[in-house]
């Protein structure tokens, strides 16, 4: 085991230890070796804690703000881009504006919902984009013994709407082999739409088939 050591392209500072034959290995969030020290010495009060079954009053006090830069820090050492790892913290902090907390026991599934209010009024894609991060967030958090619930559990993520094919003019191959299928006179319609440039629906406007008979 390492003790206290420094990780990451931020140089946040790292414990790894052992504590009641169980392997400790958390970020303490901090750049400054004495306020990591500090900071080290909670997290290993808390992993005393649950070795020995007990979680409060210790872990619903802890400041969401603290268990963010955890996850940040995992993003990061595990090889996420940049830009993901900077979504990732705005949609959590947000959430956490957004529901007026400050530490994980406040962050109940009525705090969630009101945090991913924030998103209200913007695409199902990018609603379901932020529960999906808090999501992961907590799960995290329950991975790594930090937090011992998932209030998102509960909340179902927004219908996504079914993705519109977009019109296009069809390639030679293709029209080719609906002139072979269509009636004779439609597909004179067809070849003069394709070869003219009128609209997809001006033809049966223009002309009729009879207009050929």
């Amino acid at each position: 085991m390492r003790g206290l050591y420094r990780r990451g392209k931020r140089g946040i500072w790292w414990v790894d230890t052992t504590v009641a034959g169980r392997p400790v290995r958390r970020s303490t969030g901090e750049t400054n070796r004495r306020d990591a020290e500090i900071v080290a010495a909670r997290l290993l009060e808390q992993a005393r804690a649950i070795a020995l079954g007990d979680r409060s009053p210790t872990f619903p006090q802890q400041p969401i703000s603290d268990l963010i830069a955890d996850y940040l820090d995992h993003l990061e050492a595990k090889g996420d881009t940049a830009q993901h790892v900077g979504e990732v913290e705005s949609i959590l902090r947000d959430i956490a504006i957004t529901a007026q907390v400050d530490t994980i026991g406040q962050l109940n599934r009525g705090a969630v919902e009101r945090g991913l209010e924030r998103w209200t009024g913007k695409s199902p894609r990018t609603r379901q984009k932020a529960l999906s991060v808090a999501r992961s967030w907590f799960r995290w958090l329950q991975r790594t013994d930090r937090w011992d619930r998932d209030p998102t559990a509960a909340l179902t993520p927004p219908k996504l709407r079914p993705v519109k094919a977009q019109r296009r003019a069809l390639m030679p191959d293709e029209l080719d082999r609906l002139l072979e299928v269509a009636p004779v006179c439609r597909s004179l319609v067809y070849r003069v739409a394709a070869t003219t440039g009128l609209p997809f629906f001006q033809p049966d406007a223009a002309m009729q088939s009879s207009s050929f008979s």
